[in-house]
């Protein structure tokens, strides 16, 4: 088998690889350092990249990568399925404004891929008109009574309503 790089692609017998094939070649025990596909530090990093909502500070974000030796198919596995999880799942940390999610350079240093899935609750209030609420009024039920009633049930009115 004859391995070359071309335009950032590693081929096989003149046929691209894809990235799973990549890693699981260079985690095989039969793999050796003398082969001419040497390790990059950055692979699966770019998979990451594309994912990743906040796109800042590539350079120190790869240089983490590195360091953390997320190259080989476990650990990139790891890090890919913690991340699709947070944000299959509308992790409130992905959720916000863009200015508010860690970059990805804290996101990995921070191994961020572990937590827990924060789901916001979602706080539907119910907002009544005046003649809404005289309409749930029951007989002879006083309004502050009809009011926590329908405070109970979820719903929110005029607390200016005399």
């Amino acid at each position: 088998m004859k391995y070359q790089l071309q335009n950032n692609t590693i081929l096989k017998d003149g046929f691209p690889m894809t990235l799973d094939q990549v890693v699981n070649l260079l985690n095989t025990a039969n793999f050796k350092d003398d082969t001419q596909v040497k390790v990059n530090k950055s692979t699966g990093f770019n998979l990451f990249w594309s994912l990743y909502p906040k796109k800042v500070d590539k350079v120190n974000a790869l240089k983490k990568w590195a360091s953390l030796g997320l190259y080989n198919n476990a650990k990139i596995n790891e890090v890919m399925t913690g991340l699709r999880n947070q944000l299959n799942s509308k992790d409130e940390r992905f959720t916000r404004e863009k200015q508010y999610i860690k970059s990805p350079t804290v996101y990995l240093n921070g191994e961020c891929w572990n937590d827990e899935i924060i789901v916001k609750k979602e706080n539907h209030v119910k907002w009544l008109t005046d003649e809404q609420v005289d309409n749930f009024s029951r007989p002879g039920e006083t309004y502050p009574d009809l009011f926590m009633r329908l405070s109970a049930g979820g719903y929110s009115f005029n607390k200016n309503r005399s």
